[in-house]
């Protein structure tokens, strides 16, 4: 793919998983042709996280991550399973609810039509990260524990537990439920609550 444009911003992701991933190449293959962004992906573990159980991807994220490049990466290696509908059931076995993705002709949801697909989070990641190395503007660094953001008019610098700064245009928070982007910068007062 097209390295990075000298016009495009410099843009930090905090979050290595699916939510970071996939809005990197969103951005990517957003931009225009003369503003490709440089991408740089922090993630706090050591290597990516490719384990997890199983996930269930609705037509629309198919839909996206075959837009961004990713699904016919997951299909080529045959990760997860195609189903035509979903059954939600409560603990005494009734069904509660039935997800039909199978659509009027059965072939699927939408123009082109898609399924839905059961997939292990890891295998899910897994097609991302393949889909992210084909993008010389997207670097992703593991083991990147950020210890704060600082914010000026002009940029954002994140500083790591090992002393090292970045700076950036503009810094998106993909982080997860524990953020640091949203304890250290756009909510700090805010704690987390249980909701049930």
């Amino acid at each position: 793919m097209a390295p990075a444009s000298p016009e495009g911003l410099d843009i930090l992701i905090l979050g290595g998983g699916i939510a970071g991933l996939t809005t990197a190449l969103a951005l990517t293959k957003f931009a225009p042709k003369d503003q490709i962004p440089r991408i740089k992906i922090f993630e706090v573990r050591p290597v990516p996280a490719t384990i997890g159980g199983a996930v269930n991807l609705t037509p629309n994220a198919l839909r996206l991550l075959d837009h961004l490049g990713a699904l016919p990466i997951i299909r080529e290696r045959d990760y997860g399973h195609t189903i035509d509908f979903l059954e939600v059931f409560d603990i005494y076995s009734t069904r509660l609810a039935t997800s039909d993705f199978s659509g009027p002709e059965g072939k699927g949801v939408g123009n082109p039509p898609y399924k839905a697909l059961r997939i292990t989070r890891g295998d899910a990641l897994k097609g991302v990260l393949s889909t992210l190395e084909q993008h010389e503007n997207i670097t992703l660094t593991c083991g990147k524990k950020t210890i704060d953001i600082n914010e000026t008019a002009d940029k954002v610098t994140l500083t790591f537990e090992d002393g090292e700064t970045v700076s950036g245009d503009l810094l998106m928070g993909c982080d997860g439920i524990h953020s640091v982007t949203r304890n250290k910068q756009v909510e700090p007062e805010r704690k987390e609550t249980y909701s049930g």
